[in-house]
Parts: C-alpha cells; sequence; structure tokens
C-alpha cells in the first residue's frame, strides 16, 4: 500500500503512483506519451507497454510479478486475439502493487524523440565486397556439356579474371534460371570479395545495395547505399532501446551482473530495433529480399559485444577484456535481422577496452589527414574518444560524458 516509483523509458521520466492506479492513469499525470484512442478504456489496445523485471541497480529497484497486477479480462482476450504480443501489458489495465520500470515501445509513444543525425559525403573511390556480373554461358553439346555451375565459374575467369567458388544455394537457383531459357542462359552473378558467387539473378535492371550501421549507446543510425552507384539512398534514426536497462555504458553492464540471462535481453533488445529500421528501409526503397546483402556496423565495445551475442561484463571490470577484438562477419540469418540468408553483417575491428569500431571507422575516414605532425580527433557522444596522431605515433582513449 501507500506510494510507488515508476520510471519510463526510454525518456527515464519518473513518476510517483498511488497503490491500484493503472500505469496509464499515472503516465497521464506525469505528461508521458502514450497511444490511446480510447482514453484508457481498453476498448483499442493501443497503450501497450512492457513492464522490466529484475534488479535495477541505477534506480535501486527490484521489480517482480508482485508489483503490478495480473492479467485482466480484457488483456487475456487481446492477446487471444493477437493484439497484444507476448511480454506486453495494456497501461490502462496495468494496476501498481509496488515499484515499477516501465518501456514504452515506439510504436505505442503519441510523439517520438527527434534525434538529428545527418551523413555527410565525402569522396572516395567506390569498391565494394559485393558486385554483380553478367555473363553468358554457351549452350551445353554432347561433346562439351559442363555442368551448370562449371560453365559459371569458367566464363567468369574468362572474362572478369575472377577465381570463384559456387556456393551451394547459388548452384540450385541457377538451374532454375537456365532451364526454362536455355537459349538465352544469360545470369547475373553475384560475387562476394571476388570469391565468391553467392546468388545468382536472371538478367534484370536491379542494384544491389548495403546498409551502414551506427550502434551507439543512446542512439542507432542506419543508411542505406546504392553499391553500383555508390549514392546514399535513406537514412534514418532510433532511439537504443537499451537505454531502458541503463542510461550508459557501466549501467547496463551492472544490470546483467546483477540480472542472470540480462545479456540476452539487451541483445534481443538492440537486434529487434535493427530489424525494425532495416524493415522500414526496405519497404520505402521497394528491395526485393535479396538486394540488400551486404551490413556493415560500428559500435563500441559493449554495443559490439551486445549485438554479437557476446557477454560484456568483462568490460566492466579492469582490465577490461575483450572477448573479440577483430573484424568479423557474420552470416546475416545468424542474427535474426530479417535480411536474406545470402547476406553477410561485418562489424570494424575494436581498439582497446572502451575505444571501438566507431572509433576505428572515425579514423579510417580521416586516415590521410592524420597522417599530420599532430593532429587530434575527437568523437563526442555519450562516451568521448580522442585519437591523437603525432609524428606518425597514434594513441586512443575514452571517457563517459556525462
Amino acid at each position: 500500500m501507500g506510494t510507488h516509483t515508476i520510471i519510463f523509458t526510454p525518456t527515464g521520466l519518473q513518476a510517483t503512483a498511488e497503490d491500484g492506479e493503472t500505469v496509464y492513469e499515472v503516465g497521464l499525470k506525469a505528461g508521458v506519451d502514450i497511444q490511446s484512442i480510447c482514453g484508457g478504456k481498453g476498448l483499442c489496445n493501443r497503450c501497450q507497454i512492457e513492464i522490466d523485471r529484475g534488479k535495477h541497480a541505477k534506480f535501486k529497484m527490484d521489480v517482480t510479478e508482485d508489483n503490478y497486477s495480473k492479467l485482466s479480462p480484457t488483456e487475456k482476450k487481446a492477446i487471444h486475439d493477437g493484439e497484444l504480443p507476448k511480454g506486453r501489458r495494456l497501461s490502462c489495465r496495468t494496476k501498481v502493487r509496488g515499484n515499477l520500470v516501465i518501456d514504452i515501445p515506439a510504436d505505442s509513444r503519441e510523439r517520438e524523440t527527434s534525434i538529428q543525425k545527418k551523413s555527410t559525403k565525402f569522396e572516395t573511390k567506390l569498391n565494394p565486397a559485393i558486385r554483380l556480373y553478367m555473363v553468358q554461358l554457351p549452350i551445353p553439346t554432347l561433346e562439351d556439356n559442363p555442368s551448370d555451375g562449371e560453365a559459371l565459374v569458367k566464363m567468369l575467369h574468362d572474362e572478369h579474371g575472377l577465381f570463384v567458388s559456387p556456393s551451394h544455394r547459388m548452384l540450385i537457383k541457377l538451374q532454375g534460371i537456365l532451364r526454362p531459357s536455355e537459349n538465352k542462359r544469360t545470369v547475373i552473378a553475384v560475387v562476394r570479395d571476388g570469391q565468391v558467387i553467392i546468388d545468382v539473378w536472371p538478367p534484370s535492371p536491379f542494384d544491389l545495395y548495403g546498409a551502414a550501421i551506427d550502434i551507439g549507446s543512446t542512439s542507432i543510425a542506419l543508411y542505406v547505399f546504392n553499391l553500383t552507384t555508390g549514392e546514399p539512398v535513406y537514412e534514418t534514426v532510433a532511439m537504443n532501446p537499451q537505454i531502458r536497462f541503463g542510461e550508459d555504458l557501466m549501467s547496463r553492464v551492472s544490470y546483467i551482473m546483477m540480472n542472470k540471462g540480462g545479456e540476452v535481453k539487451l541483445t534481443a533488445a538492440i537486434r529487434t530495433q535493427i530489424r525494425e529500421m532495416i524493415a522500414e528501409a526496405v519497404k520505402i526503397l521497394e528491395l526485393g529480399d535479396n538486394q540488400l546483402l551486404d551490413v556493415i556496423c560500428v559500435g563500441n565495445p559493449i554495443m559490439h559485444h551486445l549485438f554479437i551475442g557476446a557477454n560484456p561484463i568483462e568490460l566492466g571490470v579492469a582490465p577490461f577484456t575483450l572477448a573479440i577484438k577483430d573484424w568479423v562477419d557474420i552470416p546475416a540469418g545468424q542474427l535474426d535481422l530479417g535480411l536474406s540468408d545470402m547476406a553477410q553483417v561485418s562489424l570494424f575491428p575494436l581498439i582497446g577496452g572502451h575505444v571501438g569500431a566507431d572509433t576505428s571507422a572515425a579514423y579510417l575516414t580521416q586516415i590521410e589527414r592524420m597522417k599530420g605532425s599532430s593532429v587530434l580527433l575527437v568523437d563526442i557522444g555519450t562516451n568521448a574518444e580522442i585519437v591523437l596522431s603525432h609524428n606518425g605515433k597514434v594513441v586512443a582513449a575514452s571517457s563517459p560524458t556525462g
């Protein structure tokens, strides 16, 4: 009984609730933007929330099932009808029984937070990892009858100087493209790193696309590029949903330390957000399933580790040992990002315990300027990194900014 403290994320807004008040009522008084076209009457099913159970060192809370009411008949019906996803509650039907940490999903917010993060163009040589090659295969005869795969590999070598190997998926698809048009036998080979044929297309005007993702502590930025022309065609930014587990990196590591399986929650949160951003980009650009095949990601070491599924707990204490430091290539299917199985996600190398892939990328873009006698590169975000180049020697350091 009495009053309880309610924390709303990702905004971090704190409110006081009377025992028995609904989360919707508390949010309304506190100015939290929760959608509801029925005014909290339990009719529209739009005021959805997620209750973050577990220990929250930052807020000095331990949120359990006893801190809120059980599912109401309205919520049970919404779940049965497929209108309330698993793990969510209706704020207008959830009563407060104790301290709570409440996340407002993006699709339940009345007004979106505006984050400005525009890209800046600069001249560079276009050299994508994936390229398209159009070849016409010879018509097989009794005297010269190579397999489809052999014929494609040979033509790519003879016409483009490539030494490639075919993938199993590509070979199966190639047969389906060639057989209906035996007399034409023209295909487009999609080749990665000049070595592996990852896909084949029938002749078409389609281009390949790639994405660059900056996974920041506070926001995530997605940029999509046409890999044929090098032109940026789409960009968007969203808040990092991990904020509900802690505003800064160390508080998120602390959450993992204090909650068994906490790293799984943080990994799922970041991947879900990125999957939604990619899906929106693909929809707006009207891309086919196999057109977005290359994704490059950067981020600080903790964001990097959580995205790939590595536990960052060692980065919470000295000597801040990394699980992995080098460049990483991961089949997109392993990350559940909604991309083609032929897509690949790559992550820039990390520099040190708290100097990450985002700093590596920033240094790469300015590497010619950094060759001067004394040059300082500064990246100020939720965390700050500096890179100092002096007479051929380069050193880097990082620090929280808040």
